[in-house]
């Protein structure tokens, strides 16, 4: 059992707990009989300051590009409003990980992804072949139940840095299995 103490956004601090997944991050952690290769990956973003400066950047670089548009003022203002309303969005969902469809944790165990939102929900998920691996940005674009996505970007300063290493190798090597089982 997953526990998870976080200040949720009603101001209702209590466990959020993921059933069925066997780890209980209270108890010390060990690798399962499998080896360490299938010990569970637990994600815990933190609000990232170099994906903020990248969203805040990229939103006023076009923001000045729409005032130089030669458009009539009010459609000018109409696409600096949505602009404005878009960063907001993106900060508060995505770099502060506020709101409440956001994901504060990502378990990847043996049965796939397990998802826990802000709003104390679990979801389960299996990873989409259009996420992205790099070495300072890792973008996963999961799956949910039904035909629901959710997509967790992660930097480098969002979670530890041996952590994300361990990720990616274990992206790698998933990959190129499924890669070698296709073809």
């Amino acid at each position: 059992m997953i526990r998870h103490t976080r200040r949720l956004p009603d101001g209702d601090a209590g466990p959020a707990t993921a059933p069925g997944l066997g780890l209980d991050t209270d108890a010390p952690r060990q690798p399962p009989p499998g080896g360490p290769a299938t010990a569970p990956l637990v994600l815990q973003p933190r609000p990232s300051v170099r994906l903020g400066a990248w969203v805040l950047g990229s939103h006023l670089a076009a923001l000045g590009t729409t005032l130089a548009l030669t458009l009539d003022w009010f459609w000018r203002l109409g696409l600096g409003v949505v602009l404005l309303a878009s960063l907001g969005l993106t900060l508060w969902a995505r770099v502060l990980g506020r709101a409440p469809w956001s994901i504060h944790t990502a378990v990847w165990g043996d049965s796939g992804w397990v998802l826990l939102r802000n709003d104390r929900r679990v979801l389960t998920a299996r990873l989409a072949p259009s996420s992205f691996i790099g070495l300072h940005l890792v973008v996963l674009n999961l799956r949910c139940e039904g035909l629901r996505r959710a997509t967790l970007v992660l930097s480098a300063d969002a979670i530890d840095a041996d952590l994300l290493r361990r990720l990616r190798v274990r992206l790698r090597l998933t990959g190129q299995q499924a890669h070698r089982a296709a073809g």
